[in-house]
């Protein structure tokens, strides 16, 4: 079923059956500082005779099956009040089997912030496995809350609502389908390919380039046209027997696939890579070569008769 689900672990708008995980957790309540239906859990971190980082409330669930949302795109959603990040490590979300056996999920103080934080959970990405572990069919523990930098910050009014789950957006396609539409005006951003971050630069070799300039603002196939053109014109040779060897002067040492053709109806045409001749072209003759270097060609004209 490629539908996308989504299903509440816990609505947090009512503190039966939740708990606190040790002696610095105080004050449990609702509040009617929330985000989604009409309440949300509320507790305070003191520096209390567990001597603990931890900030936190767990509850004990009826059995859940997770197994469908664990295809593909899968995630736990779940909402923290926190009113002041300075001495928070991290939040975390726990589920598993009890208090000892359970896969918890993390999220950095680097991406949280004063206020309510919204956050996902990849459920293919856990932080801790600990114990055993959570058995994704039968999930019957949830824990949430904040880890302290030190045992003794303490912080009023944590915030926990709503514990849910998504199978993430699924679709089916064909991944193999000609893409027919067409853009008049495109202004596509990559901001990865290949997990690489996209280069902007003016076509320079780099992971994931996607801009290969062909304006006057690349030097690269500037360089290119350079080495290939040869620069001369078509080159002709007087038709008297007294003229002198000639060179043909070139930007590109080495030419491929040439024609040097004897268009005179009375001459040959004496060539080589030296002052000695080694091909003699009669009149009306063509002559190929697969490479030649135009740097050191010499060519001479000679009275067929």
């Amino acid at each position: 079923n490629t539908a996308q689900q989504h299903r509440h672990v816990d609505e947090c708008d009512s503190i039966t059956s939740w708990s606190v995980l040790n002696v610095d957790t105080v004050n449990l309540e609702t509040t009617t500082n929330h985000v989604f239906g009409t309440l949300a859990l509320e507790f305070d971190k003191i520096n209390g005779a567990a001597d603990s980082v931890i900030a936190g409330i767990q509850k004990t669930l009826s059995s859940i099956s997770f197994s469908p949302y664990e295809k593909g795109g899968g995630f736990f959603l779940t909402n923290y009040y926190i009113s002041d990040i300075t001495n928070i490590a991290y939040a975390f979300l726990r589920l598993g089997t009890d208090s000892s056996n359970y896969n918890e999920w993390r999220i950095g103080v680097d991406n949280l912030s004063d206020g309510w934080n919204a956050v996902k959970y990849s459920i293919a990405s856990p932080d801790v496995i600990q114990g055993d572990g959570w058995n994704s069919a039968a999930v019957t523990y949830v824990a949430v809350g904040v880890i302290f930098l030190l045992q003794n910050n303490e912080l009023e009014n944590i915030g926990i609502d709503h514990v849910s789950v998504n199978t993430g957006l699924l679709t089916s396609a064909d991944i193999t389908a000609t893409v027919t539409s067409e853009v008049s005006s495109p202004n596509i951003n990559l901001h990865k390919v290949g997990n690489k971050v996209v280069d902007k630069g003016a076509g320079d070799v780099g992971t994931g380039t996607q801009r290969i300039t062909i304006a006057g603002d690349d030097v690269n196939l500037a360089a290119i046209k350079s080495a290939v053109k040869f620069s001369g014109a078509a080159y002709s040779l007087s038709k008297a027997s007294t003229d002198t060897a000639t060179l043909i002067e070139a930007s590109a040492k080495l030419c491929r696939d040439v024609v040097i053709r004897n268009s005179h109806a009375s001459y040959e045409v004496l060539l080589g890579n030296d002052s000695t001749p080694e091909f003699e072209l009669g009149p009306k003759q063509p002559l190929g070569f697969t490479k030649i270097d135009l740097n050191t060609l010499y060519l001479k004209s000679k009275d067929a008769g």
